[in-house]
């Protein structure tokens, strides 16, 4: 695998080759997002920092939309089951670490 790191400063981790192109473009599905407590040690890639804005309950998901540091959104869409992988206490104005796997990250390709 190998390490990017974004404009600003996100840093994200790949499985497989690094692709050939200087610049690539990152795509990251909503649902492949987990939230978790925010801490201080919080610099692996994959992994930001992030502020709840709002969470909308959409009866099987709910959707949480945050927002970095930097103001950029993030959302994160979550399934409603019993055995649900998000932590309680979660409420609009709550830090949160959003994470996910290298395999979530998808270079978007430009054929054009």
């Amino acid at each position: 695998g190998y390490t990017v790191e974004s404009t600003d400063g996100v840093k994200l981790g790949f499985n497989g080759t690094p692709p050939s192109e200087p610049t690539v473009t990152v795509a990251l599905r909503p649902e492949g997002i987990q939230l978790s407590p925010a801490t201080d040690a919080d610099t692996a890639p994959n992994r930001v920092r992030t502020t709840i804005e709002q969470i909308v309950y959409r009866g099987l998901s709910t959707h949480y939309y945050l927002r970095r540091p930097e103001g950029e959104p993030l959302i994160v869409v979550r399934q409603n089951d019993a055995g649900a992988d998000v932590f309680a206490g979660l409420a609009p104005g709550s830090p949160v670490l959003a994470s996910w796997a290298a395999e979530r990250n998808l270079i978007v390709r430009d054929d054009a």
